[in-house]
C-alpha cells in the first residue's frame, strides 16, 4: 500500500456495521434496497434488520430545501409568470 494510499484511508470516517454490510453486498454489483436488505439479513442470521426514520436533521434539511426551492418558484413565477392550463 503506498503512502498515499494509507493517508486516505486513515481519512475515512469509521463507518457503521450497517453501512458496512451494505458495502458488502454491493461489493458485487448493483442491488435495490429490498436485496440489500434481504442479503444482510441472510449473512448476519437476522441479527441486522434495517429500518428507516428521518432524524431531527434529516428533517432540518428538508425544510430548508423546500424553502429554497419555494424561493427559485417565486423567482420564476415573477420572471415568467404562469402558464394558462397549469
Amino acid at each position: 500500500m503506498s503512502i498515499r494510499d494509507r493517508s486516505t484511508t486513515t481519512n475515512l470516517t469509521q463507518l457503521s456495521p450497517t453501512v458496512f454490510h451494505i458495502l458488502l453486498s454491493l461489493a458485487d454489483g448493483e442491488r435495490h434496497g429490498y436485496a440489500l436488505k434481504r442479503e444482510i439479513a441472510l449473512r448476519t442470521g437476522g441479527k441486522l434488520k434495517r429500518y428507516y426514520r428521518i432524524t431531527a436533521h434529516g428533517r432540518k434539511a428538508a425544510q430548508a430545501e423546500a424553502a429554497r426551492m419555494r424561493n427559485l418558484v417565486e423567482l420564476a413565477v415573477a420572471r415568467f409568470g404562469l402558464p394558462k392550463h397549469a
